[in-house]
Parts: structure tokens; C-alpha cells; sequence
């Protein structure tokens, strides 16, 4: 504690403590979308000191450093006659389908730097930062009714549904290991197809069911299945994914149709 003395010439008159400046976040929780870019996380005192004061702070969460965010790394410092500071979070657009949130909490440890006796902890001194999913995924899969998985070759495209003579987003493989695409904010506000197309399989005696499920940013999903088989071979499109102008995804199952419909640019892998 400081004392604060009323002085008369050279007399004094009587003292008392001054309390500590409170040390606390101004916020104790944000949240935004990953392409949100930097976020000023503020640090302030309830007054000001006249010592420079060093805060160290640890991080924890769910998010990864440096893929999903960076921050500088502590101390950080609150210099004389301020009674505020700011940590810039810079959070990263990592392209990455989680189908969560994931949190970056950041606790105030310890008060260092010749002012330390000037300030206490507040209240507030832990602040976490929700970075909201924003990449929605389209995720192909199939099993035969009779054979082996690896007797077909089925792919995934994305078309724009302002160019339908190329698809935009492919997903290829020669193998049955489940195949993707993303869609992301840096993807066009448009309207897209997602089609299956049967590259190969032995239709003498089998069948085989695909699925598409596209996954929005929260996690949930919807799913559209059809099959095929000797008296259906012909590209699928199963849902149209429309992305807004504010980032957000919807999407609609059979667009076309149960015919769907031919793209039929593609032609080869």
C-alpha cells in the first residue's frame, strides 16, 4: 500500500493508505468468425500508476498457436502515467474444417517492473476468445451391395452455378477412401452443385449406395443418398450449397431433381 500524506509547510498533518490500482481485462470473453482477422484484447488499471508495470501472461484452449492464432508473447508492458494496454490477437483463416469452435484463453500470471507494489489483481484477470467456425465441407462416401468398395470409383465435384461447364472443386481419387471439398469465405457468394461421378464400377452383379453429407461451420450435418446400379449410371447432383453474402451456408437436396443433371465436361481425372 501507498501512503498519501497532507503536508502543511514543513508539517505533516496526517497520512493514509492508498489503496492498489486494480488490474483487470475490460472484457472478459469475444467471440468472432476466423476470418475476423485482429482483436485488441484491453488491459486497463483502475487508475494510473507512475512505475512501469509487467504483466506475464499465459494461453491456453483449444486453438492451436500459430495455426489458428498468434499472439505476442508476454511480458506485457504498462508503462508510467497509463492505466491501460492492449494484446493483439491475430486470428488466422486456416482453411480447415473442425466443425467446432475452438477458444483462446488467456490468464494474467504474475505483475512485475518497478510499479509492482502499486498494483493488485482485479476481479478480472482471465479472457477467453471463441474463434467461430466459418468453412462448410462436402464429404463423399459409398458402400456396395455386393463386392468390395475398391470395385468402384466414384468422385466428387463442385459446380458453379454460374459456370457449368467446368467444375470449380474436384475431390478424385482411384481409391474408396472418403473424398472432400471445402468451401471457405474466400469461395465466391454463388450458388454450387455437388455431383457424383461413376468413373468405374462392375455393375454384372452389384450396386453400390453413395452418399454426399455436407457439414456446416456448428457441426451438424444433412446427408442425400441414391445408388447406383445397371439401370442407373448417370452423374448425380444431390444438393445445391448456397453461399450468401454474409458468409453464412444453406443447402438443398435434389436440385434437379432424382435425374439430376449431365455435366458432362468431365471427361477425365
Amino acid at each position: 500500500y501507498l501512503l498519501s500524506c497532507l503536508t502543511v509547510g514543513v508539517m505533516v498533518l496526517g497520512c493514509s493508505e492508498i489503496e492498489p490500482a486494480a488490474l483487470n481485462f475490460v472484457a472478459t470473453e469475444a467471440s468472432g468468425l476466423e476470418s475476423q482477422g485482429n482483436y485488441e484484447v484491453a488491459i486497463s488499471l483502475d487508475r494510473s500508476i507512475t512505475s512501469n508495470i509487467e504483466l506475464s501472461y499465459t494461453v491456453s484452449g483449444t486453438a492451436s498457436d500459430l495455426t489458428d492464432f498468434y499472439l505476442p508473447s508476454s511480458p506485457l508492458t504498462i508503462t508510467s502515467g497509463s492505466s491501460s494496454a492492449s494484446l493483439n490477437l491475430e486470428i488466422y483463416e486456416n482453411v480447415d474444417y473442425t466443425g467446432e469452435d475452438k477458444t483462446v484463453v488467456i490468464t494474467i500470471n504474475s505483475i512485475g517492473g518497478s510499479g509492482v507494489d502499486d498494483v493488485k489483481f482485479g476481479n478480472n484477470t482471465t479472457f477467453t476468445y471463441t474463434i467461430k467456425e466459418n468453412d462448410l465441407e462436402v464429404e463423399l462416401s459409398w458402400v456396395p451391395a455386393n463386392g468390395l468398395a475398391e470395385d468402384f470409383d466414384l468422385d466428387l465435384y463442385l459446380f458453379r452455378s454460374d459456370d457449368l461447364d467446368f467444375s470449380y472443386k474436384s475431390s478424385t481419387s482411384g481409391s474408396n477412401i472418403t473424398e472432400s471439398v471445402l468451401l471457405n469465405q474466400n469461395d465466391m457468394v454463388e450458388t454450387y452443385y455437388a455431383m457424383v461421378n461413376l468413373w468405374w464400377g462392375n455393375f454384372t452383379n452389384n450396386s453400390v449406395t453413395y452418399t454426399i453429407t455436407i457439414k456446416f461451420p456448428d457441426g451438424t450435418t444433412t446427408t442425400n443418398s441414391d445408388t447406383f446400379d445397371a439401370n442407373n449410371t448417370s452423374n448425380r447432383t444431390l444438393f445445391s450449397i448456397v453461399k450468401s453474402a454474409d458468409g453464412d451456408f444453406s443447402a438443398s437436396s435434389d436440385p434437379f431433381g432424382p435425374g439430376g443433371i449431365q455435366f458432362t465436361k468431365i471427361t477425365e481425372k
